[in-house]
């Protein structure tokens, strides 16, 4: 019988993008409440006495940079894992080419000899 060679999803989870680790998705959670809080002051920014709109405006100004810096290290967190694992999902692969190349000129020696 031969063996397949897709992955085990269970003991290589990272090798499909789906599959993120717990601490991005937590950081994307984090962004998104900051978001959603930083919404709903800009709109009561919009409704509320001019005097009162220099605090809330810091505020505001606050809570879209802080979303926005969370939403930019889970991005480029993700991104630098991603990568991280491509590159060893490639060793992987350009080393099993390499054994594979290497038995089927073992085979080849094999078949010439026969």
């Amino acid at each position: 019988m031969s063996q397949s060679n897709t992955p085990n999803i269970a003991s290589e989870p990272m090798d499909y993008p789906c599959h993120r680790p717990l601490w991005i998705d937590l950081i994307g959670v984090l962004a998104g409440i900051l978001l959603f809080f930083t919404v709903g002051l800009w709109f009561t920014k919009l409704y509320t006495a001019s005097d009162s709109n220099d605090q809330l405006f810091g505020l505001v100004f606050l809570g879209f940079g802080l979303s926005l810096l969370t939403w930019l290290a889970s991005y480029f967190g993700w991104l630098m894992l991603s990568n991280r694992q491509r590159r060893k999902r490639l060793e992987t692969h350009r080393r099993n080419a390499r054994e594979n190349y290497q038995l089927g000129q073992v085979r080849q020696d094999i078949d010439t000899r026969r």
